[in-house]
């Protein structure tokens, strides 16, 4: 979660660099310093980087919530589904019904012990 968190922040703050050299180049190629060639090659570089660190952090904040979801007291609980199915059973017995079947069970072992 450390390294989650310092990566959300140098992304964070790399982000922000690209934001303020493209204003700074904006204001360039406005003054006339820069050509809009240049201006429009620099910026296609800056804007592809901020796409994808944009995407990366926001990954990143996704994968940090579901850490500190999943981390409780000091503890990773992991989260499991758990199905049953009753295959091939047509009618479900009622309680006293299956305390039959059980007595009926042991009097069947009784049987086979003693024989």
């Amino acid at each position: 979660m450390k390294v989650l968190r310092q990566s959300i922040d140098n992304g964070e703050q790399r982000i922000r660099q690209i934001d303020k050299a493209i204003e700074e180049l904006f204001e360039a190629n406005i003054s006339g310093k820069i050509t809009d060639e240049r201006f429009v090659r620099m910026t296609a570089n800056y804007e592809k980087e901020h796409k994808n660190l944009t995407a990366s952090v926001e990954n990143w904040k996704l994968e940090l919530k579901n850490a500190q979801q999943q981390k409780v007291n000091g503890r990773n609980r992991v989260k499991v589904d758990m199905y049953f199915t009753a295959v091939g059973m047509v009618n479900i017995p009622t309680e006293t019904e299956m305390k039959a079947a059980m007595e009926e069970i042991q009097r069947s072992r009784k049987q086979a012990i003693t024989t």
